[in-house]
Formats: C-alpha cells, sequence, structure tokens
C-alpha cells in the first residue's frame, strides 16, 4: 500500500480511537466497530512511531543538520577573517595584491588540479550532477567529507587573496557532503534527498535565509514540489537554520533596509536597471559557458594546456580591477554592496566595471567560489549607478531591484533571488517589485544566453564523469584481456616442456 493510503487509514484509525471512548456504550455494533479501530491505531503506533529504527533514523537527520548549521556559520566566519585580513594587507601595502592575488590563484589551481578536481567551481552544479547520477560511487566522487574539507580551504585561500567569489555555492556542496556522509555511515534514508537536504540547509544556513532553501531546492535541485515537501528536506532546514540563529542570532544578511517606491517618475530608471542588469547578467553566464564549451572555447584549450599559468593572469586581472576601484572590489563584495545600500558609498561606472570584470576572471579561472554574492555587489553598484537618473534620488529602491536582476541574469532563477534578496534586505513591501524584476530579467538574460549557467555546467560534469568511468573500464578491460593472453601461453608453455627447452 503506498504512503498515501498509509496515511489515510492513520487519520481514520486516529479519529475512530477518539469516537470510540463516546460510542462505545450507545450502540454494541459500532462500539465494537470502533473498538476494532482503535486496536488497529495501537498496532500503528508500536509498528512504525514506537519502532527503534523510526526515532534513531529521526535523531540521525537531526543531528546532521545541526552539523551542517554550525559548519556553515563556521565557514562564513573564516571567509570574513580571511576577508578581513587581505583588506588589511592592502591598506599597509597598496601594491601588494599583485603579488598575493596571482600566486594565491595559481596555488589554488595547483592544488585542486592534483588533489582535489571535484573542489573546483560553484559546487551547485556538482550537487545537482550527482542528484542525477544513478551510481553511488559517481555521487561519493562529488559529494564527500574530503571534498568538502578542500573546498572549505580552498575557498577560504580564494577569499584570502582577494579572488571576487562568494561562499554560499561552497556551502551548498559542503552541506551535501555532510549528509551524503552520514547517511551512507549509518546507511539511512535516500541518498537524492539527503543531498538535497544538506544542499537546502547549507543555502539557508550560509545567509540566514530559511526560506530561500526551501524556494532554492524546489527550483534549482529537484524541479518538483513533491520531493521538497518530505519530512527530510523540511525538518534539515529547520534544524540547520536553527543552529546557525544559535550561533550568530536571528540576524539578517544585510540589515533591515527600510526602501519602497514613492512615485511613478522612479519607473524608468527601474526598468533601465532592470533590463541593463538583466542582460549583463545573462552575458557573464554566456561568458562562463563559452569558456567551458569543449568544441569551439580557446579559453577552455588555454586552461587545460596551462592552468596554473592561465590563473595567474586572471588574478593579474583581478589584482588591477581592486587597484582602480581602490580595493572595492576584492573579495565577495559584501561591505561594498551594504555600503551602497545604506548610502555610505556612492557608486560609480568604473567601480561596477571593475567588480563586474573581477567576478567574471576570478570565476573563469576556475578557483573554488560562489557567484551569489558577487552578484548582489555586482547588481547593487549597476543601481547605484542608475539611480543617479532618477529625479527622486531613490537608490535603496534601484540598488536592491538592481540586486535581484543582476542574479537572476546570472543564475536564471526568478524565485529564488527575489526570496532571497526580500529575505536578506528584510523588507516585505518590495516584494512584487522584486517579483516583477526578476521576472523580466530572467526574459532579457534569456536573450542572451539560453542556457541556465547551473544546469549547463552539471550537464558537463555529468558528461566528464561518463568519460572518466568509460576510460577506466577500457584500461580494466584492456589489463585482463593482457592477463588473459598470458596466462594463456603460459599454459601452452606448461603443457609442452620440451619446446619451450628446444627454443
Amino acid at each position: 500500500m503506498s504512503s498515501k493510503g498509509n496515511k489515510k487509514i492513520f487519520v481514520l484509525d486516529l479519529i475512530a480511537g477518539h469516537v470510540y471512548l463516546y460510542n462505545y456504550k450507545k450502540t454494541k455494533k459500532s462500539g465494537v466497530f470502533m473498538k476494532k479501530r482503535a486496536n488497529r491505531l495501537v498496532r500503528h503506533l508500536r509498528r512504525d512511531w514506537l519502532k527503534s529504527d523510526f526515532w534513531r533514523n529521526k535523531f540521525i537527520f537531526w543531528i546532521a543538520s545541526l552539523l551542517v548549521g554550525v559548519v556553515a556559520v563556521m565557514f562564513a566566519r573564516l571567509c570574513e577573517k580571511a576577508n578581513g585580513i587581505f583588506d588589511g594587507i592592502y591598506h599597509q601595502f597598496e601594491y601588494a595584491p599583485f603579488i598575493i592575488t596571482p600566486l594565491g590563484l595559481g596555488l589554488c589551481i595547483w592544488v585542486s588540479n592534483l588533489y582535489f578536481p571535484e573542489a573546483k567551481g560553484s559546487g551547485i552544479p556538482q550537487v545537482i550532477a550527482a542528484r542525477k547520477m544513478k551510481i553511488s560511487v559517481n555521487k561519493v566522487k562529488l559529494l564527500s567529507i574530503k571534498i568538502a574539507l578542500a573546498k572549505i580551504l580552498l575557498t577560504t585561500t580564494a577569499i584570502f587573496c582577494g579572488a571576487s567569489v562568494g561562499r554560499e555555492g561552497p556551502t551548498v556542496q559542503v552541506g551535501g557532503s555532510i549528509m551524503m556522509a552520514i547517511g551512507r555511515f549509518f546507511r539511512v534514508g535516500s541518498r537524492n534527498a539527503l543531498v538535497m537536504a544538506g544542499s537546502a540547509a547549507g543555502m539557508a544556513a550560509a545567509f540566514n535565509t530559511p526560506i530561500a532553501g526551501i524556494v532554492f531546492a524546489i527550483e534549482e535541485l529537484s524541479h518538483s514540489y513533491g520531493h521538497v515537501t518530505s519530512g527530510i528536506v523540511m525538518s534539515v532546514i529547520i534544524f540547520a537554520g536553527a543552529a546557525a540563529c544559535f550561533l550568530e542570532g536571528n540576524y539578517t544578511y544585510f540589515g533591515k533596509i527600510p526602501a519602497e517606491i514613492t512615485s511613478s517618475a522612479e519607473l524608468p530608471a527601474i526598468i533601465l536597471c532592470v533590463i541593463i542588469c538583466g542582460v549583463l547578467g545573462g552575458l557573464f553566464s554566456r561568458l562562463i559557458i563559452n569558456a567551458e564549451r569543449t568544441n569551439i572555447s580557446p579559453i577552455r584549450k588555454i586552461r587545460k594546456k596551462y592552468p596554473i599559468m592561465f590563473a595567474v593572469f586572471c588574478g593579474l586581472i583581478v589584482a588591477f580591477c581592486g587597484y582602480w576601484s581602490h580595493g572595492e572590489t576584492f573579495g565577495t563584495g559584501y561591505h561594498m554592496a551594504k555600503n551602497i545600500l545604506e548610502g555610505h558609498k556612492e557608486s560609480t561606472i568604473l567601480l561596477s566595471a571593475c567588480k563586474y570584470f573581477s567576478m567574471v576572471f576570478s570565476y573563469i579561472s576556475g578557483v573554488p567560489g560562489g557567484v551569489f554574492a558577487p552578484s548582489l555587489a555586482t547588481g547593487a553598484s549597476i543601481g547605484g549607478v542608475i539611480a543617479k537618473l532618477s529625479p527622486t534620488n531613490n537608490y535603496e529602491v534601484i540598488a536592491i531591484l538592481g540586486m535581484v536582476s543582476f542574479l537572476t541574469g546570472v543564475v536564471q532563477a526568478p524565485i529564488t533571488s527575489f526570496v532571497i534578496v526580500m529575505e536578506m534586505t528584510d523588507n516585505h513591501d518590495m516584494i512584487l517589485p522584486l517579483m516583477l524584476s526578476s521576472i523580466f530579467a530572467t526574459a532579457f538574460s534569456k536573450l542572451v544566453c539560453r542556457h541556465s549557467l547551473y544546469q549547463f555546467l552539471a550537464k558537463g560534469i555529468s558528461t566528464s564523469q561518463r568519460a572518466d568511468i568509460a576510460t577506466e573500464s577500457t584500461k580494466s578491460r584492456t589489463k585482463l584481456h593482457i592477463a588473459n593472453i598470458k596466462n594463456f601461453f603460459n599454459i601452452r608453455d606448461e603443457e609442452n616442456p620440451e619446446a619451450k627447452e628446444n627454443t
């Protein structure tokens, strides 16, 4: 019987158990019927709810989700510490990034290519690819404790060197790896459900945005509402968010930003902001996708042949962008976006261009890191520039809409984008403008880039994994054939010792 049928019978039994207390003395017939229902309820409780395995599995999921939340908070603190150290070095020695950034990015690529090739990039494509793989061994290659530790260390190193990358994508992969490892160790739960739950919990705990974690699981990971409403996913997200709130407090990422559209005169600037941010976000995805195409991309050929030198070159571009922007474009861009939203920093075209190209070359280099936080900073900067064209100069509104439009243009996930920006700014007055901006930004992004960035990269990872499996199977078959041939000639030599002596 299906789970829905079991739930229906259980509900009927539960109702009957209560009704039995009232109807037992009225009629003998109804009393017997209700007594049977009550007895069935007791058996159901003994069979399912009172079993040790039932509560054991629940306890394991809860502990694992708390661990995901704690690791996400520790990872965030580590990245903030690394970013702060780099800023201190930059303010002391203005030209230090021209040495630290290229060498640091080259070191990250050397270590990842040599020891942890699955730890490169954002981390979200790896999770999507792992969920689509049918063989458990292939999932472990992308999601394991070793990969999680490497992702944390390499992403922290990249941020310490000034790369314009975020920690949200790596946190998603780390959360999926933790849940996957615990599920395999204790032999509990479905692998895909655990991966999705851990990844969504990582997203929720990274920015204290639990609703965004649920929407992210629906829109990007499962493409289905039914899988996310299962108890595993919801409970893991709740417990991971609770752990993050316990350690960091119930905070909002950018703080409460009181902003609202006050006049229809702001609409032309808002429309222009949505169009520009959507197109530039789609252009970013187009550049990354073209860099990953095997046949037509010269960047991929150069990166494959000279990976370390290419990373050093990208690091030099990032260092120049940071130098021209007076250090504002280094790192995730959190402080830059926050200062623009609060009016403490005036955005310029040069600042927006430097952040955009710093983000492009950081990601193309192949170092571990996400695009969410840099995309928000780039969108806020572009929105701050366009806000100067508005007669009311309502920069908070246009900067917020620039954030959601650029992020939507990059990832082409409109629901996740507007929910995460809404939770980050704690501004519910902007729900409708955020929704409309994300929808239209997706349309303009698709004019430039038809493919979803994460889905395309996940498809490439799956293809490379299948190619590696085919290569390994071919090598194993070749070794087997050689061994059979050797055994054949050894047997013939043993059967004809005289012929062997004559030769």
